[in-house]
Order: C-alpha cells, then structure tokens, then sequence
C-alpha cells in the first residue's frame, strides 16, 4: 500500500544503496492481519492496492510514522538534488571549511557537523557534542552517500555530532564558510537509480521479522 501509494513517486528515482541510510523496521503480518487487509482492499478499496491477496507470513507492515518520515525523506532529498533547494523544516547540505567539504543538519536552528572530522583538534568540542539518531541521522548519512565515502557509517545508530557555532571558535576569524552543494548529482549512479528495473518490494525496509502477539 505505501509502495503503490505513498511512496511511489520517489521510491524508484533513487539508487537501492540509498536506502542503507535509512532504520525503517517491518513486522510480518499475521493471519488476521492479512484477512483484515484482504477485506478493506477488495470489499472497500475495490482493489486499489493490486488484484494480489496480502499474505501472512510474506507481506510486511511498518509504523505509519515510519512511512510518513519516509515519504519526507524522499521529497526533501529529491527536491535538495533537482533544485538545490532545502525544505523549510528539513534542512541539509555541506559546508566548505577550508578545502575540506564537511555534511551538516539543521536540528533546532543549528548547523551540526559530524565531529571525527575534528577529532584531535581539540577536546573542548566533546563539551557541546550531541548525539544524531533515527530520522535526523537519515539525513547526514544521505549526504555521505552523496559524496560516495564512509560506507562503514550505515551501521551505526548514533552520529556525535558538534554545532558549526562551537567549531567557529577554533578557527582564525578570516575563515571563510561556504555553502555547498555538488553538482550534477542527479547523473551519479550510486545516488540516482538509472536502471529501467523497478526495485524489489521493501528494499527500504532494513528488516522484516516475525514478531508474536499475545
């Protein structure tokens, strides 16, 4: 339903690796719940999500907030590569600091920027370092996608992360911040799905596991 509906404008635009960056867990359906979902689609919905009977057992479930955070992703990270445009809540991009171009996301007003990339410089930056997790995190690993580099990352649940506020304190003030974004990412294979094959069902669901009801 999600795929065929919610999802479906954007779901196939991306490059399947894409969605290593993502947390979204599924759930097999249960009998009941495959009989309850056969009813509304064929007795209520007249067959709008497919001729196909759901299957206990086969088709999966996943939180609705899961799949609304998803469809945000989606549209904020297609929107950032055709446009170079940021969703006025969901905000996300690179800063050049020097010659190194380093990820950022905007949670509460406030740039973060992961903090191995100052790791060394110096330990008053642990001070004010915070922790990216779920969804906010999505967005930061999206970017390293982006630039092809740290794909050992994707198995982490957490990112420390520090305010680009408290990183300016350890520059010369005649450091410049520039606003970045790369060029022509809509024609990198390992962002963008080039191929005329559809995805498998659920490539953006990281797990689907049997779970027992009482």
């Amino acid at each position: 339903m999600a795929e065929t509906h919610l999802l479906r404008e954007h779901l196939q635009y991306f490059n399947p690796d894409i969605y290593k960056c993502l947390s979204v867990i599924g759930h097999n359906i249960t009998n009941t719940e495959a009989k309850l979902l056969n009813k509304i689609n064929l007795q209520h919905c007249e067959c709008m999500f497919g001729i196909h009977k759901f299957i206990a057992g086969k088709d999966c479930i996943v939180c609705l907030e899961d799949a609304q955070e998803l469809k945000k992703f989606l549209v904020a990270c297609y929107n950032k590569i055709q446009s170079n445009i940021n969703d006025q809540t969901i905000q996300f991009g690179f800063i050049k600091i020097g010659l190194y171009f380093i990820p950022y996301y905007i949670k509460e007003d406030q740039k973060y920027l992961p903090l191995f990339y100052f790791e060394g410089s110096t330990d008053d930056l642990l001070i004010g370092a915070v922790e990216l997790k779920n969804w906010d995190l999505a967005y930061l690993k999206f970017c390293f996608q982006v630039m092809g580099v740290y794909d050992n990352l994707y198995d982490k649940d957490y990112c420390t992360v520090v305010s680009l506020n408290d990183v300016k304190k350890y520059y010369p003030p005649e450091t410049t911040y520039e606003e970045f974004w790369p060029k022509n990412v809509s024609t990198e294979r390992h962002v963008i799905n080039h191929n005329k094959d559809h995805h498998k069902p659920g490539v953006w669901i990281k797990n689907c596991a049997q779970i027992n009801h009482p």
